[in-house]
């Protein structure tokens, strides 16, 4: 590898952007994975200011090819839906607007595919649920219609796997039509749905699901704590979530939980100070100065990792 290559690569930066999408705020929090060991985050919760999103509430946040695109939602001020979408682009550190959504939603599920972006359901004007899925392709900056899911949802949980979209329904053991076969073992709603390594994990008590034999299991290690519409992001063979909320008593959950994805083993990583009850994680990399995420991340190199 020539020495400047070597060099670029070892001076790369990558970050975690917590967006807190059930309140309206401008300061977005994030973490910083360790530069030499990339499986570790440092134990500090740092913070930047995106002054756009300052009264925007129930977006969805999600990350393509080191950017980050803020898509939907509504205005937390008048209550008007929102069919924008803004890209983040870590390289420059600058925020762009790009096409519009077809229709405005918000509550809505969103996951890639072949480097695009699909949105699909959700809310949209007069809190009618939908049933409408779009496409956006970065490449072209357009949004496309795909016709319609089988049936309107909201709150609902989307992965790709293999060649096909799943979406998993919030009422009990409903998958979209062409699964109904294979029922969950009990209801789940604002769940996280995660493909990995040709399977399928729930978030909020684990079920796994084989990609190859359609049959769920429960795993033997389970989260150690209750949460909902929480966040997740994977560095390695490890699976963070963060954030989310107890739905018997509201509360926020604190503790981030770490997942070996070979073992199954969880372990605790450390608490955060601060409230995410309903967040998107998203995962970008740069290693060009970036004024918004390096000042304070700098300093963080010298810390001993959790």
């Amino acid at each position: 590898m020539p020495e400047n290559e070597s060099d670029s690569k070892s001076l790369v930066k990558t970050f975690v952007l917590l967006f807190a999408r059930d309140r309206p705020t401008c300061d977005i929090s994030y973490l910083t994975v360790q530069r030499n060991n990339e499986n570790s985050i440092y134990p500090m919760l740092l913070t930047t200011t995106f002054y756009f999103m300052r009264d925007l509430v129930d977006y969805r946040a999600i990350s393509l090819d080191d950017s980050v695109y803020i898509i939907g939602g509504r205005y937390a001020s008048t209550g008007r839906l929102s069919c924008q979408m803004f890209k983040y682009d870590a390289e420059i550190d600058h925020w762009r607007a790009c096409d519009t959504l077809k229709a405005p939603r918000f509550n809505f599920g969103v996951t890639t595919f072949d480097h695009k972006i699909y949105v699909l359901g959700g809310e949209g004007l007069k809190e009618t649920i939908i049933q409408t899925v779009e496409c956006y392709d970065p490449a072209t900056d357009r949004w496309k219609e795909l016709g319609n899911l089988p049936k309107p949802r909201r709150y609902h949980s989307t992965c790709a796997v293999g060649k096909r979209l799943w979406i998993l329904d919030p009422r009990p053991s409903e998958w979209r039509r062409s699964m109904m076969n294979y029922t969950l073992p009990q209801p789940r709603q604002q769940h996280c749905l995660i493909n990995t390594d040709n399977s399928v994990i729930i978030l909020g008590a684990i079920d796994q699901r084989n990609n190859v034999e359609p049959q769920w299991k429960e795993l033997k290690y389970q989260l150690q704590y209750p949460r909902i519409d929480c966040g997740y992001f994977q560095l390695d063979r490890y699976l963070y979530i963060i954030g989310g909320h107890n739905s018997d008593n509201q509360e926020s959950t604190k503790m981030i939980e770490r997942i070996n994805l070979d073992s199954f083993q969880i372990e605790d990583v450390f608490q955060l100070e601060k409230e995410l009850a309903t967040v998107d994680c998203c995962i970008v990399q740069t290693n060009k100065y970036n004024n918004s995420l390096l000042p304070l991340a700098e300093y963080l190199d010298k810390w001993v990792v959790w």
